[in-house]
């Protein structure tokens, strides 16, 4: 699935990856300092619970995992493609894309 978001660049195209890959990402860049695993995380940001966790910044390390994009290799150079402006729209996309993996889940 192509999941379009926009960025300081404009609208970039990224591929939805929700295979252990995403699980991978999450361990080697954000457990250890979350104290929690990806579905934990996204728990969390799914159901309000993750206070400070689960702000902007926070959206965007689940988005990081579970998306993929040249022009975006690293969680540095993704998160700078953002602005603070697009907080609501990047906050939609993860609903629709947590929707999306829902889908997925119930069909498998």
């Amino acid at each position: 699935m192509i999941v379009t978001l926009p960025t300081k660049k404009g609208d970039i195209d990224f591929t939805l990856d929700t295979s252990a890959y995403a699980d991978y990402r999450f361990e080697q860049h954000f457990a250890k300092d979350l104290g929690c695993s990806f579905q934990e995380y996204i728990y969390r940001i799914i159901h309000g619970t993750g206070g400070p966790r689960a702000d902007y910044l926070g959206l965007l390390k689940a988005l990081y995992c579970l998306l993929e994009s040249e022009q975006a290799p690293t969680f540095i150079d993704f998160i700078k493609m953002f602005d603070m402006e697009h907080g609501a729209k990047i906050a939609e996309k993860l609903g629709q894309i947590f929707e999306q993996i829902g889908k997925s889940a119930v069909k498998n």
